[in-house]
Protein backbone atom coordinates (compact mmCIF):
# COMPACT_ATOMS: atom_id res chain seq x y z
CA UNK A 1 0.00 0.00 0.00
CA UNK A 2 1.66 3.02 -1.10
CA UNK A 3 0.35 5.09 2.22
CA UNK A 4 2.92 7.96 0.40
CA UNK A 5 0.60 8.83 -2.89
CA UNK A 6 -2.31 8.92 -0.46
CA UNK A 7 -1.22 11.30 1.87
CA UNK A 8 -0.38 13.28 -1.30
CA UNK A 9 -3.81 12.91 -2.45
CA UNK A 10 -5.36 13.68 1.12
CA UNK A 11 -3.02 16.89 0.75
CA UNK A 12 -3.94 17.88 -2.15
CA UNK A 13 -8.06 16.91 -1.61
CA UNK A 14 -8.20 19.20 1.59
CA UNK A 15 -6.32 22.17 0.24
CA UNK A 16 -9.77 22.75 -1.54
CA UNK A 17 -11.24 22.87 1.45
CA UNK A 18 -11.78 25.70 4.45
CA UNK A 19 -10.51 24.10 6.97
CA UNK A 20 -9.47 26.94 9.27
CA UNK A 21 -12.61 27.78 9.41
CA UNK A 22 -14.59 24.17 10.11
CA UNK A 23 -13.67 20.73 10.56
CA UNK A 24 -14.06 18.38 7.18
CA UNK A 25 -14.23 14.63 7.38
CA UNK A 26 -11.74 13.51 4.06
CA UNK A 27 -12.38 10.29 2.33
CA UNK A 28 -9.80 9.31 -0.19
CA UNK A 29 -9.81 6.45 -2.68
CA UNK A 30 -7.81 5.37 -5.18
CA UNK A 31 -7.94 2.69 -7.96
CA UNK A 32 -4.05 1.37 -7.88
CA UNK A 33 -3.38 0.20 -10.93
CA UNK A 34 -4.89 3.31 -12.97
CA UNK A 35 -2.16 5.20 -15.38
CA UNK A 36 -0.39 8.33 -13.48
CA UNK A 37 -1.81 10.41 -16.66
CA UNK A 38 -5.07 9.18 -16.44
CA UNK A 39 -7.92 11.27 -15.96
CA UNK A 40 -11.56 10.52 -15.52
CA UNK A 41 -13.93 11.82 -18.36
CA UNK A 42 -16.96 14.02 -18.24
CA UNK A 43 -19.17 10.53 -18.64
CA UNK A 44 -17.52 8.11 -16.56
CA UNK A 45 -17.85 10.89 -13.68
CA UNK A 46 -21.19 11.31 -14.27
CA UNK A 47 -21.90 7.56 -14.91
CA UNK A 48 -19.94 6.76 -11.41
CA UNK A 49 -22.14 9.25 -10.05
CA UNK A 50 -25.69 8.32 -11.07
CA UNK A 51 -24.89 4.53 -10.33
CA UNK A 52 -23.77 5.65 -6.74
CA UNK A 53 -27.23 7.51 -6.47
CA UNK A 54 -29.72 5.43 -7.96
CA UNK A 55 -28.28 2.15 -6.54
CA UNK A 56 -27.15 2.73 -3.55
CA UNK A 57 -28.30 4.59 -0.67
CA UNK A 58 -25.32 7.55 -1.25
CA UNK A 59 -24.86 10.07 -0.17
CA UNK A 60 -25.40 8.19 3.24
CA UNK A 61 -24.30 11.59 5.55
CA UNK A 62 -26.02 13.97 7.44
CA UNK A 63 -27.30 15.36 3.57
CA UNK A 64 -29.89 12.51 2.58
CA UNK A 65 -31.90 13.15 5.97
CA UNK A 66 -32.43 17.13 4.46
CA UNK A 67 -35.44 17.89 2.32
CA UNK A 68 -35.13 17.38 -1.16
CA UNK A 69 -33.86 20.78 -1.74
CA UNK A 70 -30.59 19.71 -1.90
CA UNK A 71 -28.68 20.77 -5.58
CA UNK A 72 -25.85 19.39 -7.54
CA UNK A 73 -23.43 22.30 -7.92
CA UNK A 74 -20.95 21.52 -10.58
CA UNK A 75 -18.10 23.90 -10.94
CA UNK A 76 -16.11 24.94 -14.12
CA UNK A 77 -13.72 21.95 -13.55
CA UNK A 78 -16.57 19.43 -14.22
CA UNK A 79 -14.79 16.60 -11.65
CA UNK A 80 -15.56 18.72 -8.80
CA UNK A 81 -19.48 18.56 -7.24
CA UNK A 82 -20.97 20.41 -4.45
CA UNK A 83 -24.38 19.14 -2.33
CA UNK A 84 -25.53 22.10 -0.65
CA UNK A 85 -28.95 22.78 0.86
CA UNK A 86 -30.66 26.07 1.33
CA UNK A 87 -32.74 24.41 3.88
CA UNK A 88 -29.23 23.73 5.98
CA UNK A 89 -26.73 25.64 4.74
CA UNK A 90 -24.41 24.35 7.17
CA UNK A 91 -23.99 20.61 5.44
CA UNK A 92 -22.10 20.98 2.64
CA UNK A 93 -20.93 17.24 0.93
CA UNK A 94 -17.94 18.07 -2.13
CA UNK A 95 -17.16 14.87 -4.80
CA UNK A 96 -14.36 15.27 -6.69
CA UNK A 97 -12.49 12.96 -8.99
CA UNK A 98 -9.22 13.33 -10.12
CA UNK A 99 -5.82 11.75 -12.35
CA UNK A 100 -4.32 8.29 -11.24
CA UNK A 101 -7.50 6.87 -10.26
CA UNK A 102 -8.43 9.22 -7.31
CA UNK A 103 -11.66 9.69 -5.56
CA UNK A 104 -12.01 12.37 -2.87
CA UNK A 105 -15.08 13.49 -0.64
CA UNK A 106 -15.19 16.27 1.99
CA UNK A 107 -18.19 16.52 4.44
CA UNK A 108 -18.82 19.29 6.40
CA UNK A 109 -21.34 20.21 9.07
CA UNK A 110 -19.80 23.80 9.81
CA UNK A 111 -19.74 22.68 13.57
CA UNK A 112 -23.73 22.76 13.90
CA UNK A 113 -25.15 19.63 15.65
CA UNK A 114 -28.65 18.27 14.60
CA UNK A 115 -30.41 19.49 17.10
CA UNK A 116 -29.10 23.04 16.22
CA UNK A 117 -26.81 23.47 18.91
CA UNK A 118 -22.91 25.06 17.98
CA UNK A 119 -20.23 23.05 19.01
CA UNK A 120 -16.62 24.30 17.87
CA UNK A 121 -14.50 21.54 16.03
CA UNK A 122 -17.58 19.09 16.59
CA UNK A 123 -17.47 15.34 14.37
CA UNK A 124 -19.76 12.82 14.79
CA UNK A 125 -19.18 9.10 14.57
CA UNK A 126 -21.75 8.83 12.03
CA UNK A 127 -20.57 11.42 9.75
CA UNK A 128 -17.32 9.74 9.48
CA UNK A 129 -18.96 6.27 8.89
CA UNK A 130 -20.83 7.48 6.11
CA UNK A 131 -17.79 9.29 4.49
CA UNK A 132 -16.41 5.87 4.58
CA UNK A 133 -19.19 4.36 3.18
CA UNK A 134 -19.91 6.79 0.62
CA UNK A 135 -15.92 7.25 -0.45
CA UNK A 136 -15.76 3.28 -0.92
CA UNK A 137 -19.20 3.03 -2.89
CA UNK A 138 -18.06 5.79 -5.33
CA UNK A 139 -14.87 4.49 -5.78
CA UNK A 140 -16.50 1.04 -6.83
CA UNK A 141 -18.90 2.90 -9.06
CA UNK A 142 -16.06 4.26 -10.70
CA UNK A 143 -14.02 1.28 -11.12
CA UNK A 144 -17.14 -0.80 -12.73
CA UNK A 145 -17.43 2.49 -15.23
CA UNK A 146 -14.05 2.00 -16.14
CA UNK A 147 -13.92 -1.53 -15.89
CA UNK A 148 -10.91 -1.70 -13.48
CA UNK A 149 -10.34 -5.00 -11.35
CA UNK A 150 -7.29 -4.46 -8.73
CA UNK A 151 -5.74 -3.19 -5.59
CA UNK A 152 -7.93 -0.18 -4.04
CA UNK A 153 -6.28 1.48 -1.13
CA UNK A 154 -7.94 3.95 1.23
CA UNK A 155 -7.67 7.10 3.82
CA UNK A 156 -9.56 8.90 5.99
CA UNK A 157 -8.92 11.85 7.72
CA UNK A 158 -10.12 14.78 9.43
CA UNK A 159 -8.91 18.24 7.58
CA UNK A 160 -9.00 20.96 10.59
CA UNK A 161 -6.27 23.77 10.77
CA UNK A 162 -8.24 26.57 13.10
CA UNK A 163 -5.57 28.48 15.26
CA UNK A 164 -5.75 27.30 18.43
CA UNK A 165 -8.66 24.97 17.69
CA UNK A 166 -9.51 21.66 18.21
CA UNK A 167 -12.04 18.57 17.99
CA UNK A 168 -14.54 17.06 20.26
CA UNK A 169 -15.10 14.01 18.75
CA UNK A 170 -19.16 12.93 19.64
CA UNK A 171 -21.44 9.65 19.30
CA UNK A 172 -24.57 8.69 19.66
CA UNK A 173 -25.31 7.11 23.53
CA UNK A 174 -26.84 3.51 23.26
CA UNK A 175 -28.40 4.16 26.71
CA UNK A 176 -29.88 7.47 26.28
CA UNK A 177 -30.00 7.71 22.47
CA UNK A 178 -28.43 10.91 23.05
CA UNK A 179 -25.37 12.41 21.03
CA UNK A 180 -23.08 12.29 23.64
CA UNK A 181 -19.07 13.92 23.69
CA UNK A 182 -16.51 10.87 23.94
CA UNK A 183 -13.93 12.90 23.45
CA UNK A 184 -12.97 16.43 23.39
CA UNK A 185 -9.48 19.32 23.23
CA UNK A 186 -8.49 16.44 20.51
CA UNK A 187 -5.57 17.75 18.76
CA UNK A 188 -5.60 16.02 16.05
CA UNK A 189 -7.11 12.55 14.57
CA UNK A 190 -5.07 9.93 12.92
CA UNK A 191 -5.78 9.34 9.68
CA UNK A 192 -6.37 5.68 9.10
CA UNK A 193 -5.38 3.52 6.20
CA UNK A 194 -6.63 0.52 4.88
CA UNK A 195 -6.45 -1.55 1.40
CA UNK A 196 -8.18 -4.57 -0.54
CA UNK A 197 -8.44 -6.52 -3.62
CA UNK A 198 -11.30 -5.78 -5.92
CA UNK A 199 -12.56 -8.39 -8.45
CA UNK A 200 -15.20 -9.34 -10.81
CA UNK A 201 -15.79 -11.95 -7.52
CA UNK A 202 -16.04 -9.25 -4.84
CA UNK A 203 -19.37 -9.93 -3.00
CA UNK A 204 -20.96 -7.07 -1.70
CA UNK A 205 -20.17 -8.72 1.90
CA UNK A 206 -16.88 -8.37 1.23
CA UNK A 207 -17.10 -4.53 0.79
CA UNK A 208 -18.84 -4.04 3.74
CA UNK A 209 -16.30 -6.28 5.75
CA UNK A 210 -13.96 -3.40 4.43
CA UNK A 211 -15.91 -0.61 5.12
CA UNK A 212 -16.55 -1.89 8.50
CA UNK A 213 -13.15 -2.79 9.59
CA UNK A 214 -12.32 0.93 8.81
CA UNK A 215 -15.15 2.02 10.78
CA UNK A 216 -14.20 0.09 13.69
CA UNK A 217 -10.54 1.54 13.54
CA UNK A 218 -11.92 4.69 12.73
CA UNK A 219 -14.77 4.26 15.88
CA UNK A 220 -11.59 3.50 18.60
CA UNK A 221 -10.77 6.97 18.24
CA UNK A 222 -14.21 8.03 19.49
CA UNK A 223 -13.82 5.47 22.05
CA UNK A 224 -16.87 3.24 20.52
CA UNK A 225 -17.85 0.85 18.11
CA UNK A 226 -19.27 1.91 14.56
CA UNK A 227 -23.04 2.90 15.24
CA UNK A 228 -23.94 3.30 11.77
CA UNK A 229 -22.09 -0.03 9.76
CA UNK A 230 -23.64 -3.07 10.39
CA UNK A 231 -22.12 -6.15 8.62
CA UNK A 232 -24.93 -8.73 8.08
CA UNK A 233 -25.41 -12.91 7.50
CA UNK A 234 -23.95 -13.30 3.61
CA UNK A 235 -27.67 -13.83 2.87
CA UNK A 236 -28.76 -10.57 4.12
CA UNK A 237 -31.27 -8.50 1.49
CA UNK A 238 -28.47 -5.86 1.65
CA UNK A 239 -26.37 -7.72 0.13
CA UNK A 240 -28.65 -10.00 -2.45
CA UNK A 241 -30.64 -6.69 -3.75
CA UNK A 242 -27.00 -4.79 -3.76
CA UNK A 243 -26.97 -3.82 -8.01
CA UNK A 244 -23.55 -3.89 -7.13
CA UNK A 245 -23.23 -7.36 -6.41
CA UNK A 246 -20.41 -9.69 -8.06
CA UNK A 247 -23.80 -10.86 -10.29
CA UNK A 248 -24.25 -7.84 -11.65
CA UNK A 249 -20.32 -7.79 -12.71
CA UNK A 250 -19.94 -10.69 -15.12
Amino acid sequence: MTEEFLELALSMSSARLDHDRRPWIVGVGHLMGTPFSEEFSEETFKSALNTAMTTTEFPSGPVVYVPETYVQEVGEDYRLVRIVSDAAPHLELQIGLGGAGVVALGLTRSDILDDGSTMPGAVTLSDVESMIADTVTLSIAAALELGYTGHFEYCTAIAYSRPDGTLTFLAIDEETGQMTTTREGVAQFEPVFSDFEFSSRTTPRQVHEFIYSVATRVAEQFEGTPQLTTLHDEGHSDYTQDPLAGEGRR
